[in-house]
């Protein structure tokens, strides 16, 4: 099995992308339904957390913390693996 490292130039766009999702969170590509409701990403009736945990071994962490106005908290574990190799 060959496995090839990932360019420097997608690492860079994935690195990017993921930081851009980090600052502007109610853009989180999530959808979900609640009390009957589909929600199609966090809009202004969440008010948004994110905490950046760093680094760990080869990747970087993060958790998004969205508070609905009725109580609803949604909580969102993400990873970047800014090495990550394809098989």
């Amino acid at each position: 099995m060959n496995r090839v490292r990932s360019s420097a130039a997608e690492q860079e766009r994935a690195g990017a992308f993921y930081n851009s999702l980090l600052s502007n969170a109610s853009q989180f590509p999530i959808s979900f339904v609640y009390d009957g409701k589909a929600h199609h990403g966090l809009n202004e009736q969440f008010s948004i957390e994110v905490e950046r945990i760093g680094q760990a071994g080869d990747k970087e962490t993060a958790v998004i913390t969205a508070m609905h106005d009725s109580g609803l908290q949604v909580t969102i574990h993400t990873a970047l693996y800014p090495e990550y190799i394809r098989k």
